[in-house]
């Protein structure tokens, strides 16, 4: 016979959208808006890949960020 497991047990992932301060304050916290999401992904990508001036995140306040 199984042991019966409790649901902490099993779902051990959280999603990292629940860290975010905001997210507690959302009306509809399982809606993200999927055209921006992208849009900024692509974004931020095919700037890095074409080194487009202002669109790339390599600069003096990123490395000093990681600092």
């Amino acid at each position: 016979m199984k042991n019966k497991q409790t649901l902490s047990e099993i779902w051990k992932k959280r999603s990292i959208f629940l860290y975010f301060p905001y997210w507690c304050k959302l009306d509809v916290r399982h809606c993200i808006d999927v055209m921006h999401v992208e849009n900024n992904v692509y974004d931020s990508l095919i700037g890095a890949l074409l080194n487009i001036k202002g669109k790339t995140k390599d600069g003096v306040n990123a490395c000093l960020d990681l600092i």
